[in-house]
């Protein structure tokens, strides 16, 4: 298992094709940032949320400022207090703590980037297409430690593909945006509650909230190569699901404003606006990696 585990890590890295994926990385990364603007109002976007929530509830500044209730307006006009009060820029507004957080979430690259994991992890059923594998030869036990070394250099190679899309966009980010806000402060709702946290504590934990996406998406494109033995096949359902479930999503009942987008299924991080199906049933990032384990 070691060095088939080796040696398909080794052949990834030699085949350039990382190269390629990385070029891609980096010019959707610079069209991205230079689509958001820099010149960006954000305390009069605030105030005029706030207006507009003091409206839809028709409540006074002061009635809300001692509302104690846990209603989502409410909860998002108190943020949008503190922010201005703080003078610091909200985290859900353009600026580098704001994307990097968001990165590999669903609303950023995230549906982009986990297109390139998943063709890796299909590339097993082109080996079946090629016969280069050929499984009347080996025995059941040696099947098992060919599986199991081929899915961690998958699970190898995803990791540190993931770690240089973020180093490109840290470093690309760093020459763009004006403002570096680690020191600030970082308000956010989760579970009804507001949360207070600092900017580079959030954004390392948005960061890797996310990356059970990546991993879920890319075992099951895995999983269906090695059954279907057929990359077309293997890709396409994995893709559907992946990057397709939220047009399908309209079809599933919403309860108590949850969004259930497929895609978002795995998805922990707290910048989605409101709970994935995960956070509705309360499972958080540590039970799924124990799941993940096992």
């Amino acid at each position: 298992m070691k060095s088939i585990f080796k040696g398909e890590t080794l052949k990834f890295f030699y085949s350039k094709v990382w190269l390629f994926w990385e070029l891609i990385i980096l010019i959707f990364s610079l069209f991205l940032m230079l689509s958001m603007d820099k010149g960006y109002n954000w305390q009069k976007d605030l105030l005029n949320e706030n207006q507009q929530i003091e409206q839809n509830l028709n409540m006074t500044h002061e009635e809300l400022k001692i509302n104690d209730k846990n209603d989502q307006d409410i909860l998002k006009w108190k943020i949008n207090e503190k922010y201005l009060s703080k003078d610091n820029n909200s985290i859900d507004k353009n600026g580098f703590i704001s994307y990097i957080s968001n990165l590999f979430s669903v609303k950023g690259l995230g549906l982009l980037i986990i297109i390139f994991p998943i063709i890796f992890s299909v590339g097993i059923a082109k080996e079946f297409e090629n016969k280069t594998i050929d499984f009347v030869l080996i025995s059941p036990h040696k099947r098992k430690e060919f599986y199991w070394g081929k899915l961690l250099s998958n699970f190898t190679v995803i990791i540190l593909f993931l770690i240089s899309v973020l180093l490109i966009n840290m470093v690309i980010g760093y020459f763009y945006f004006d403002r570096y806000q680690f020191s600030d402060t970082v308000f956010f709702i989760n579970k009804n509650k507001i949360v207070e946290t600092s900017a580079t504590s959030y954004m390392i934990n948005s960061l890797l909230r996310s990356l059970p996406y990546y991993f879920v998406y890319s075992f099951i494109g895995f999983c269906l190569a090695i059954t279907t033995r057929s990359t077309v096949l293997s890709l396409t359902i994995t893709l559907f699901f992946a990057l397709l479930g939220n047009q399908i999503s309209g079809l599933i009942p919403i309860k108590n404003g949850m969004i259930f987008i497929l895609p978002a299924i795995t998805d922990l991080t707290n910048y989605i606006d409101s709970p994935t199906y995960i956070q509705y049933l309360d499972i958080n990032l540590w039970i799924i990696l124990l799941i993940m384990i096992a």
